[in-house]
């Protein structure tokens, strides 16, 4: 069954998503208050989800970690793995980052 997204998990991750292309462009020391200026959202709909930049972190640690998950759980490891295999997974951890 299909997780239904909310008006207020889609915004989650929709700061999540914006964070990661921000900060993977400026660094991660901008201010929330700079952050949101940059998304153009109110620091206040991000601290309604993340009170503060070490929750935001975490929120996209987690973000991370599940699509890595998904992306090594795809592949199979054995002997069997060619470098084509190989090279394509490391495409799609590239991907993901």
């Amino acid at each position: 069954m299909e997780k239904k997204l909310t008006k207020g998990i889609k915004t989650r991750e929709l700061i999540l998503d914006k964070a990661r292309e921000v900060f993977n462009e400026e660094g991660i020391f901008l201010t929330i208050n700079e952050f949101s200026r940059k998304i153009g959202m109110t620091s206040g709909r991000i601290t309604n989800h993340f009170p503060t930049k070490e929750h935001l972190f975490v929120g996209l640690s987690e973000q991370y970690e599940a699509e890595m998950a998904e992306v090594t759980a795809a592949h199979q490891y054995g002997p069997d793995l060619t470098f084509g295999k190989l090279a394509a997974l490391f495409s799609k951890v590239m991907d993901v980052q």
